[in-house]
């Protein structure tokens, strides 16, 4: 997810360069591929579907942004924080595992907005986030919270989860959020154990363990009763439906997030809805509630 939602980002995907995370970003990324191979002498309507495709596809990238609230002060900072890290340098020295991280797995700045809309639209008070990344996230589902509400964020790097919590406490609405640093299912274990239940639980993390997710916290109640579950991804740069993706990494996660996808479509507990924002996210409800 890109926190940097400006003009169509460029092909590289080296150092902390922008590159393209999003299936509206990859659509972009090819028409504009295709205009540049587009010879001068096309008939002029392949020409102008071509430029009106780049168009609208560039629109649809950028003008909801453009139409929307804008994120606080406080999220633009993380998100021009997070941008400014060099996650080059965290691989190289060990930092975040066998796992290159990039700018671009954070929320956007439209999804932010989206996720602090959510939390004031279903009235939550405790929300629950797995995987915390910087914070982005979790601050702007925070910023949504009434005055008492709560947040708990897990996090499974200690960079990172030291690198939220810092940021966090820069703030006034730090104090609604805690991190806790562990693996996500063994802290969902923990919870169960507590009887901790949320009213809205956004999911962030690996993607192969998004079916453990799904069924520790229908199984225990953590969802709670009329609740909501949003899962990140889940269009996955649209390798989860095209044959030949062109890129190789995205490619080969495509299976497993379409995988979870069948999964959660066969779960007879919970109806759910996939939407086209960002990388896909899908709401998940109880059914009967």
């Amino acid at each position: 997810m890109s926190v940097d939602t400006g003009a169509p980002p460029p092909k590289a995907t080296q150092g902390n360069e922008d590159i393209a995370d999003t299936p509206s970003e990859f659509l972009v990324e090819f028409l504009t591929q295709l205009k540049a191979t587009t010879s001068e002498n096309a008939p002029e309507t392949t020409r102008t579907l071509v430029n009106q495709s780049l168009e609208l596809a560039t629109g649809l990238l950028t003008y909801p942004l453009a139409m929307s609230s804008g994120v606080s002060k406080d999220a633009q900072l993380l998100a021009n924080e997070t941008k400014a890290i060099d996650f080059e340098v965290l691989y190289n020295e060990g930092k975040t595992g066998s796992f290159k991280f990039f700018k671009e797995m954070s929320s956007d700045l439209l999804q932010g907005q989206i996720l602090k809309m959510m939390v004031r639209m279903t009235g939550a008070k405790k929300v629950l986030e797995i995987g915390t990344f910087t914070g982005f996230a979790a601050l702007n589902m925070a910023e949504g919270l009434p005055s008492d509400g709560k947040l708990v964020t897990m996090e499974l790097l200690p960079f990172f989860a030291q690198f939220a919590r810092d940021f966090f406490s820069r703030t006034p609405t730090g104090s609604k959020i805690t991190v806790q640093e562990g693996s996500a299912i063994d802290l969902l274990k923990n919870l169960a154990e507590k009887r901790e239940s949320f009213d809205l639980i956004f999911i962030d993390a690996a993607k192969k363990d998004y079916k453990d997710y799904l069924q520790i916290i229908l199984d225990s109640n953590i969802l709670a009763p009329g609740g909501t579950m949003l899962f990140d991804n889940t269009i996955f740069k649209g390798a989860t439906f095209m044959e030949n993706f062109p890129n190789a990494a995205f490619a080969r996660g495509g299976p497993g997030v379409h995988n979870f996808n069948k999964i959660l479509q066969n779960e007879t507990r919970v109806e759910q809805v996939v939407l086209p924002i960002s990388d896909g996210v899908t709401i998940v409800r109880r059914i009967g509630e």
